[in-house]
């Protein structure tokens, strides 16, 4: 019987192991079943954000050697690298290179009188868990090839820095005693990596990785499965009370008692599954009263740029550029919307608009809106000249947010009380589908695009088009809560 072929795997780089360390069956899917999708509109915005801070951070850095070689020239890649290292170059960008069936690309290395240090750079201000790991992987395989790499580091995006000077943009960190007890572990974590990958798919177990720190992108692939009204779905639940549910045998929220929570919409969520209704609390009526007309419903759209460039703002500092207003309770209805254009600050010219926008508002309405209520001050302190309006209209700000969550439990909300889970439920003739632009995150993305780098749009056509597309986006948030709010007074 002729032996069976061994599958043939890819060296594990940095960031298919930090795929293994998260869930093995998201790298075994990566390997052998990866998505076909290309990345959408905010992937590509952060890849590109990325892309920045790393040029930024070689510019900090100093002259050096860049490994230009393409990444999948791996073999080329690493003889490109030793030739650096032959020539004793003081600092090497990007240089590659591979041991036991692992290979890394270093963002930095700096040569010194023992060695190497090893420098990682970060889109994120301050170090994290996962960046730790991602360290020691590198720092193993570097010391694994015969390289002196006695310490390492964190480079990361500076929070106090302030455009325009971004001459302190970044915080550097030594990160050697934080990693150095994580070394150990990365030989037997490669090889158990190797001998998942080679095997069939694994089984692995729910847990909260599968939403921290970010929600997995093959999430729908596991939890799809998984029954109606699972108990993860129970609102703000943490996971070892799902755990806690799982072992006593209570898989789904109808086998829950409304004592085993102590949060109210819980409470509420638990009712509704168990009577298979929507639940209507009493006061609803009473908190939609609080609503005075005439009513604004305000939405902002936001850019966050990892480096800044706008006065006074830090790395993902949240820049209002667009915002829409819908109008009711008087009879000349309307709708104000403005979206700043390329060039400048975008932030004067908007709260300009904003209050005239508002002017005469009883109440103005967002939903979280925390988020408005920020964007708000953070206009009053750019733009001092209209302070006080602004402030005003942060006074009369009220969310729709907890009129939901406090007083109206639906089964399809499945413990989210987002707009993009509440509005299906309770106004199902009203959608984004018919949208170009569907969601937040390529709102952002496409934002950036249009203030920043609008030559990459085309031409002035294509520019025009996106314009249209995004006003339609931040339009259809407030067409939103004004229908929600005329559903929820029709059920009150």
């Amino acid at each position: 019987m002729a032996e069976k072929a061994e599958i043939a795997v890819k060296p594990l780089s940095k960031s298919r192991y930090l795929l293994g360390l998260r869930c093995h069956k998201l790298l075994w899917l990566d390997e052998h079943e990866p998505d076909p999708s290309p990345p959408n509109d905010e992937a590509l915005f952060r890849m590109n954000e990325g892309t920045a801070v790393g040029e930024r951070a070689r510019a900090a850095m100093g002259p050096g050697v860049l490994i230009k070689s393409p990444d999948f020239a791996r073999e080329q890649k690493l003889a490109e690298t030793q030739r650096a290292l032959d020539a004793r170059a003081a600092l090497i960008y990007e240089a590659t290179f591979s041991a036991g069936d692992a290979v890394v690309r270093t963002d930095i290395l700096r040569r010194t009188d023992d060695g190497f240090d090893l420098i990682e750079v970060k889109s994120s201000t301050s170090v994290k868990a996962e960046q730790l790991a991602e360290v020691a992987m590198q720092l193993w395989v570097l010391r694994a090839a015969g390289l002196s790499v006695p310490r390492a580091f964190v480079m990361h995006l500076n929070s106090e820095c302030r455009y325009p000077d971004l001459s302190n943009l970044f915080v550097t960190e030594d990160v050697t005693a934080d990693v150095e007890p994580l070394l150990a572990d990365v030989p037997r974590e490669l090889a158990a990596q190797r001998a998942m990958l080679a095997g069939p798919v694994p089984e692995i177990p729910f847990g909260p990785y599968c939403k921290r720190p970010e929600k997995c992108a093959r999430f729908g692939e596991c939890w799809g499965a998984l029954p109606e009204h699972h108990v993860h779905t129970l609102y703000r639940i943490q996971w070892k009370s799902v755990e806690k549910n799982l072992a006593a045998g209570r898989e789904t929220i109808d086998q829950m008692d409304e004592g085993m929570t102590t949060m109210p919409p819980a409470k509420r969520q638990i009712r509704s599954v168990r009577a298979r209704e929507r639940i209507i609390e009493d006061g609803l009526g009473a908190a939609l009263d609080t609503l005075r007309a005439p009513v604004a419903w305000l939405d902002f759209e936001t850019v966050g740029l990892a480096v800044p460039a706008w006065p006074g703002c830090a790395p993902f500092t949240q820049v209002p550029v667009q915002f829409s207003v819908h109008w009711t309770g008087r009879s000349d209805n309307r709708t104000r919307a403005y979206l700043a254009t390329a060039g400048g600050d975008p932030r004067p010219a908007l709260a300009a608009e904003l209050v005239r926008a508002c002017e005469g508002a009883e109440t103005i309405v967002a939903y979280y809106a925390s988020f408005e209520r920020g964007c708000i001050e953070q206009l009053a302190e750019a733009v001092p000249e209209h302070a006080a309006a602004l402030r005003r209209i942060n006074e009369r700000l009220v969310d729709l947010l907890p009129i939901v969550r406090d007083h109206v439990y639906d089964l399809a909300f499945h413990g989210s009380f987002s707009l993009k889970k509440v509005l299906p439920a309770l106004v199902p003739s009203l959608s984004y589908d018919d949208l170009e632009v569907k969601e937040g995150g390529s709102a952002m993305a496409l934002l950036a695009q249009l203030l920043l780098d609008p030559e990459r749009i085309g031409g002035d056509d294509a520019v025009e088009k996106l314009r249209c597309d995004l006003h339609a986006y931040c339009e259809r948030d407030t067409l939103a809560m004004v229908r929600l709010a005329e559903a929820l007074r029709a059920m009150s």
